[in-house]
């Protein structure tokens, strides 16, 4: 005698209710993840280049959107009917400022880990360190944020780029330890398009909890 397994029963509505639910979470939180990760970064700080300032193994959060624009054209560009090219802006976020903590891309060409510095000077400025000052357009910057740390540019050897003009679309940067920071001193300066974002805040350990200090500068016009 021949036994027929029984034919399972249709899905009830509230178990394809249940499962559409499932479906939309998870494509939701899909799109929050991907959303997140666009505009913050998780960083953790390696070396000594940032003290005092950042210690070696804190974990920051890096806002990716600091700078730039956004452009109508970056919704479309990457149709392959449509050019990749300029058509108006809808958010400008606006550039880099002196005193600003960044993360960078691996520089120089061949390093593996992303940098962390501090921007000194602008498109434009003129850069100089002398008997230990850091000059910016003919300015001495109030640098507290170095502690005890004193300015190293001996004209050789590592640090031999002591007096520069920082051209259109770039940054002169160094690291908050001067005296051990690989920085615009030995690599020269750094091209917008090398930062990934800026530091934002030491959310690691506990009790170093709190915003990334960056100080407000006065204009010191080239």
């Amino acid at each position: 005698m021949e036994v027929t397994a029984p034919t399972p029963p249709p899905p009830t509505a509230k178990t394809r209710s249940f499962l559409r639910d499932i479906v939309e979470t998870a494509i939701v939180a899909i799109l929050i993840y991907l959303l997140i990760h666009s505009t913050v970064l998780n960083f953790v700080v390696e070396g000594s280049s940032m003290q005092p300032t950042l210690q070696s193994g804190d974990r920051i959060l890096v806002n990716r959107n600091a700078y730039g624009t956004f452009d109508l054209g970056d919704l479309v560009d990457w149709l392959p009917f449509v050019p990749d090219q300029h058509w108006f802006t809808i958010i400008d976020w606006g550039e880099p400022e002196r005193g600003d903590v960044i993360v960078l891309t691996p520089l120089p060409p061949g390093e593996q880990k992303a940098h962390i510095k501090r921007v000194i000077g602008l498109p434009g400025d003129h850069v100089q360190i002398i008997a230990g000052e850091v000059i910016v357009n003919g300015t001495v910057l109030d640098e507290e944020y170095i502690g005890d740390f004193q300015n190293t540019c001996n004209g050789g050897g590592s640090f031999a780029i002591c007096d520069v003009v920082v051209p259109e679309d770039s940054v002169f940067v160094m690291g908050d330890h001067r005296n051990d920071s690989a920085d615009s001193r030995y690599f020269d300066v750094v091209p917008y398009e090398r930062i990934i974002g800026k530091a934002w805040l030491v959310y690691w350990p506990v009790d170093a909890f709190g915003m990334i200090r960056h100080p407000d500068y006065p204009e010191l016009t080239p």
